[in-house]
């Protein structure tokens, strides 16, 4: 089957540059043609002063602009989650104490 997609000229200029795949969604307009929606790319995490620490559910990311944590615990993977949690954002917190004062 064929079906003939329609991508904005930043989402190919993109593509034919890097040469690597772009991720995203397509819209039908109807059985064999649609709109190709690129994903909003998350912001990188690699600018300059950025400070990132890998925690066992997460992480943890300071930079001059923002502090960020990130926790994600399944709660049948632990019995108790709120410990996990509790522990990694004082680890996330004392990480983020040195990394400021230190930027």
């Amino acid at each position: 089957m064929e079906i003939k997609l329609q991508i904005a000229d930043k989402v190919y200029q993109s593509l034919i540059a890097s040469g690597n795949r772009v991720r995203g969604s397509i819209g039908l307009v109807n059985p064999k043609e649609g709109n190709f929606n690129a994903w909003k790319q998350p912001v990188q995490e690699s600018e300059p002063g950025t400070k990132t620490i890998r925690l066992a559910h997460g992480k943890a990311t300071v930079s001059k602009e923002r502090a960020r944590l990130t926790l994600s615990v399944e709660r049948t993977e632990i019995e108790s989650p709120y410990e996990v949690i509790d522990r990694e954002s004082q680890e996330a917190s004392d990480f983020m104490y040195f990394a400021i004062h230190n930027l």
